[in-house]
């Protein structure tokens, strides 16, 4: 009876740690899709720029020049994220963290 007791014992946890560890894949699993998601939805917001849209940086007008825009809208010229050495995923204006938000 012992032994039989031990096995029994065993063999449910063994079965409990395989179902928690298809629960945590699963909930993995979700949260990647949600990301994803979240990023799909970033990329295709729409973008007008008038030509008296003002970078957030250095407050000159956009006009047709190359531009970056941030998740948050943030505006800023190409050049002046460039020569600044700004990180795509900070805005420079209000320092959000776009890797951290959109790794939630």
């Amino acid at each position: 009876m012992c032994i039989r007791d031990r096995l029994y014992s065993v063999l449910s946890n063994t079965v409990s740690m395989k179902r928690s560890k298809k629960i945590s894949r699963a909930c993995s699993e979700m949260d990647l899709l949600n990301v994803g998601c979240q990023l799909a939805r970033a990329k295709k917001a729409n973008i007008r720029v008038s030509y008296d849209k003002v970078c957030a940086y250095c407050l000159k007008k956009i006009g047709e020049k190359a531009f970056v825009v941030y998740p948050n809208g943030i505006t800023i010229h190409q050049h002046c994220s460039i020569s600044q050495n700004f990180s795509p995923f900070i805005c420079p204006i209000t320092k959000q963290n776009f890797e951290t938000t959109f790794s939630n």
